[in-house]
């Protein structure tokens, strides 16, 4: 299905600086970008942010294929293999992966995983085979924390580090059965329906509801922490049914997430530390089971879309920020598992929802049940992952200059966020392959202030970093990129 935008909506959205009558009307379209790949029920897609451009793909019974994200790829690594602990099928299986922020440096990422005997929930760290750093070593598990499910579904599965604190964000659904039976949601006394924040590299508190073996802890600073007993210190907001996807905007840091509704209502939250999403007294704005209810103290979705029409339960996506649709830039793209794609654009007094295409069962799935996920590569470019294993990604028609990357061997700079900024704001930069890269910030005397991006470029590669100005002085400072023996150059203002 493609989709064709007004000539006016192309003008003031597009990078471009002038912008003529006679020009094509953009299309967008969805292709499969790597037609000599296949999977097998793939449920996640990631890159590890570590300059190689390298893909991930998570595939439900317990298996991580790697490749290079390029269109003349014909095979894939099998970069993790545990399915002899993983416990697939239906709602289970392998449902989340997430690479440390210092992957590049100690190896380390992060793995969901449900389990059988008891039936639980996983989360646990792997590295890098010692032998082989191109696959992990399948032996070096070890379990950061273990939540205890009583039914099949209701698993989320989401695991993503936030940008700005380092924590590793874990999202839990109700548990499962029909309408939260024992009223997990709305209890955070147990770690059911909630979205968790945890630490890691062990800096915390002890782990308070939940059960680990690894260096995991609790931040001090989270929303309900009370030490043992009471609300569990490991929730960082809860009432969820099945928050099955959730991910944070490169730009911003805001918390995106889907949760799925109960037979009526999908809706799409924003994350905020302590907040109560509402379920089970609520099914997004709606009181479940039916009136009245008591909405106090409940954290409203910031949209919300009903089954009617043929709709099923929501698909997280992704903020997006690439450059080959530049009128997406900003908006929210989400979907259906029955196939349909829309984008969200919170940015007006109001919120726009726009169908932009779909994956339905007659192209590209054999049932009703289609989309599975999304993904997104270094470059903020998003991908669609379909039950029945192809992957596509949104195209262009006709492209922009900055759909692939250029030829030239010079490295470039651009500020992608605010310009002048008071708290955060980000660099999207070019740096050639085969060299160093070097991206700090200066004050005008020439001191550096902030470090962004100092290592090896192994591929060419569209990078982003993000600079916290909040401890910046106001006044001038200068962005400068060192890569290939050049330098380029940005200014930066920083306003209070």
């Amino acid at each position: 299905m493609t989709m064709r935008l007004s000539l006016l909506l192309f003008c003031v959205f597009a990078i471009a600086a002038s912008c003529s009558t006679n020009a094509q009307d953009p299309e967008y379209e969805l292709v499969n970008p790597f037609p000599n790949l296949t999977f097998t029920s793939p449920v996640g897609l990631k890159s590890a942010d570590d300059g190689t451009n390298t893909l991930y793909v998570v595939e439900q019974a317990g298996r991580i294929r790697s490749f290079p994200n390029e269109e003349s790829t014909t095979s894939t690594t099998l970069f993790l293999d545990i399915t002899d602990r993983v416990n697939a099928g239906g709602e289970e299986g392998l449902l989340g992966l997430a690479f440390h922020p210092d992957f590049e440096t100690n190896g380390y990422f992060y793995v969901d995983y449900t389990a059988s005997s008891p039936r639980r929930t996983v989360v646990s760290r792997f590295n890098l085979d010692s032998t082989n750093p191109e696959v992990a070593d399948p032996n070096s598990e070890v379990i950061l924390l273990e939540v205890g499910q009583f039914a099949s579904n209701h698993n989320a599965g989401e695991i993503v580090f936030g940008p700005d604190d380092g924590y590793l964000y874990v999202t839990l659904g109700d548990g499962g059965g029909g309408g939260d039976p024992g009223n997990h949601g709305q209890r955070p006394t147990t770690l059911l329906g909630s979205i968790l924040r945890l630490d890691v590299d062990g800096n915390g508190i002890p782990l308070d509801c939940g059960s680990g073996v690894g260096t995991a802890t609790v931040p001090a600073d989270n929303p309900l922490v009370d030490g043992i007993g009471g609300n569990c210190d490991e929730i960082y907001a809860y009432g969820f049914r099945n928050p099955w996807r959730m991910t944070f905007d490169a730009t911003t840091g805001e918390g995106w997430i889907g949760d799925v509704g109960q037979n009526a209502w999908e809706e799409i939250d924003i994350l905020a530390a302590g907040a109560n999403y509402g379920w089970n007294v609520l099914e997004g704005t709606h009181c479940f089971p039916s009136p009245p209810c008591d909405a106090t103290g409940k954290t409203p979705p910031i949209w919300e879309y009903s089954h009617s029409g043929g709709n099923f339960s929501v698909t997280g996506g992704y903020v997006y920020r690439g450059l080959a649709i530049p009128e997406f830039e900003g908006k929210y793209i989400y979907g259906d598992l029955g196939g349909r794609i829309w984008s969200l654009d919170t940015s007006g007094g109001s919120p726009v929802n726009e169908e932009i295409g779909s994956v339905n069962a007659s192209q590209y799935c054999s049932g009703s049940y289609c989309l599975a996920s999304f993904g997104i590569d270094e470059r903020g470019e998003i991908f669609v992952l379909t039950i029945d294993g192809p992957i596509r990604k949104f195209i262009r028609v006709p492209p922009t200059a900055d759909e692939e990357l250029p030829n030239a061997q010079s490295p470039s700079l651009d500020i992608h966020g605010p310009n002048p900024v008071s708290d955060f704001t980000s660099f999207r930069f070019l740096s050639p392959s085969g060299g160093h890269a070097l991206l700090a910030v200066y004050d005008l005397l020439g001191r550096e202030v902030a470090r962004l991006y100092d290592q090896e470029v192994r591929s060419e590669s569209l990078l982003e970093a993000r600079l916290d100005a909040t401890k910046l002085p106001a006044g001038v400072y200068v962005a400068r990129l060192i890569s290939a023996g050049s330098i380029v150059s940005e200014k930066l203002t920083v306003v209070r």
